[in-house]
């Protein structure tokens, strides 16, 4: 008798989760629907890839600039781009003439297009290196 009553306890036990399957794939389907309807699609964007050039024209609205000697490319200018000048201090994209150097890094969008993520504006080294004074002759 006690054999029998463990075996009924568990396979009572071992039904028990099978019982609430069917209610518990309703219960993620009505779930699933509620989640695809407040779902916010976010452009992709790669990731950051460095550049050095020079500017060949500014937006006046300041929206985008172009840059590049040979192969020039459009670049857009979003609200979260940093602008630095080469002293570190902060730039605007009203600071971007033509013919200035320019370096940062830009990101593609998945429509292609190329956002901007920093610009450095100016050369990297304004001011002369300093070279190190050699050592007298006959000191070690």
């Amino acid at each position: 008798m006690k054999a029998f009553s463990t075996v009924a306890v568990l396979l009572a036990l071992a039904l028990l989760p099978l019982s609430h399957l069917p209610a518990a794939a309703e219960s993620s389907a009505a779930s699933s629907e509620t989640t695809n309807e407040d779902i916010v699609t976010r452009p992709k964007l790669g990731r950051a890839v460095p550049f050095k050039s020079v500017v060949f024209s500014v937006d006046p609205e300041g929206k985008n600039f172009r840059m590049g000697k040979k192969k020039v490319r459009l670049v857009y200018v979003m609200e979260t781009t940093r602008f630095l000048k080469s002293d570190g201090s902060p730039a605007n994209v009203t600071d971007l003439k033509p013919g200035v150097e320019i370096r940062g890094s830009t990101r593609k969008r998945d429509t292609g297009e190329l956002e901007a993520v920093t610009v450095k504006i100016g050369p990297k080294n304004t001011k002369p290196y300093d070279f190190p004074k050699e050592a007298e002759e006959g000191e070690d």
